[in-house]
Order: C-alpha cells, then structure tokens, then sequence
C-alpha cells in the first residue's frame, strides 16, 4: 500500500518485515545490542535474596511491524515493579533507569 506526500512515494512490504521478525538472526542481534543494559539492570536491582534480579531479561518483541526489546522481571518476580516504582510505604528505587543510564 503506497503513501504518498509530496514526491515521496513509502511502499509498506508487510512480507519483508514479517520474515525479518521471523528471522532468528535479527532477534537475536537485537538481544545482543542490550545484553549489556540487562546486566546492568541486575547488577543495579536491590537483592534480598536475589532472584528478582535474576529474573530480568529482554525479549525481542514486534510492536506495530517494528522489532524492538523489551527488558523486564519475569512474572513471578512481579513485585520489582513495587521495589522500582515505590509504594505509600516505601521510597523508589529505579534501578532500570540507572542501568539504562549508567551505560
């Protein structure tokens, strides 16, 4: 499907772009390109016992036919969002921003 503006004509192969989030090579370039945040990110996290930030992980993720990362806990470590963000009763502590920030 042609968008056209001015003298700029965009074709949209939507073919193309499925077989590229299909491709394992360029999810896992992607994985690869923020293996370092995701270390980062469990360095940075608070550790009671440590499995929370053991959990965090990326995943390559097709969002709108754009193949990005997404990096968080898994499910069962639910409670990181609580120890990232605060509740009324305890003080945040963004240890995602500061792993993103801090590389």
């Amino acid at each position: 499907m042609p968008i056209t503006r001015h003298d700029v004509s965009v074709f949209v192969h939507e073919l193309a772009i499925d077989a590229i989030h299909r491709d394992f090579g360029a999810s896992r370039s992607i994985l690869e390109a923020v293996d370092p945040y995701v270390r980062r990110a469990r360095s940075e996290a608070p550790k009671a016992t440590g499995r929370g930030a053991a959990s965090i992980h990326a995943e390559a993720v097709l969002d709108r036919r754009q193949l990005s990362a997404h990096i968080s806990w898994t499910r069962e470590r639910f409670y990181m969002k609580y120890v990232h963000d605060g509740t009324q009763y305890m003080g945040a502590r963004p240890f995602m921003i500061r792993a993103l920030r801090g590389l």
